[in-house]
């Protein structure tokens, strides 16, 4: 009898490599025929992505990237950084209500407090942007955590403070 592992960071690092080679061939227009061939071009006949090494996954998207192909960022991670990035503005406007950090006067000032706070939290985030969705919610994590250490107002005082306001 057998069990199944759980799949690693690695088995997930290649399947979203080989999806990314699989979007690149897409994107190139490479029929089968080509796409082996460039594949055993680059990859010591080696005509299978599944087959590739990482270093060979990783020169296939970098010749792929040279060829034409552009990595896009999916919707989907960019509304998941917007939403992150939506929570951390709410708990830092609340931090500033208790006077727990400065009130920003812009938009601009208040990304850039939280892109310096984000940096010293994770100090290998080398910016916001590149903020994985775990990181970005250990971000999140870390400021509500802040905000109840100080007694700013939380999401639910909010709700149900404007819930009072309405009626």
């Amino acid at each position: 009898m057998t069990t199944k592992q759980a799949p690693t960071k690695s088995d997930a690092l290649k399947r979203t490599e080989i999806a990314l080679i699989k979007m690149g061939q897409a994107a190139l227009g490479l029929d089968d025929g080509t796409y082996r061939d460039m594949l055993a071009t680059l990859c010591d006949g080696k005509t299978s992505c599944t087959a590739l090494t990482w270093q060979e996954r990783e020169k296939v998207i970098t010749h792929m990237k040279a060829s034409g192909f552009v990595v896009k960022k999916t919707a989907a991670s960019s509304r998941a950084w917007d939403d992150g990035m939506s929570k951390l503005r709410a708990i830092w406007y609340a931090l500033a209500e208790v006077q727990a950090v400065r009130k920003p006067g812009s938009v601009q000032e208040l990304d850039a407090a939280i892109e310096s706070w984000a940096r010293r939290m994770q100090p290998k985030l080398q910016a916001l942007r590149f903020a994985s969705g775990w990181q970005m919610q250990q971000l999140i994590e870390a400021a509500k955590k802040w905000a109840v250490r100080v007694g700013a107002p939380t999401e639910q005082d909010q709700t149900e403070a404007a819930k009072a306001r309405q009626g």
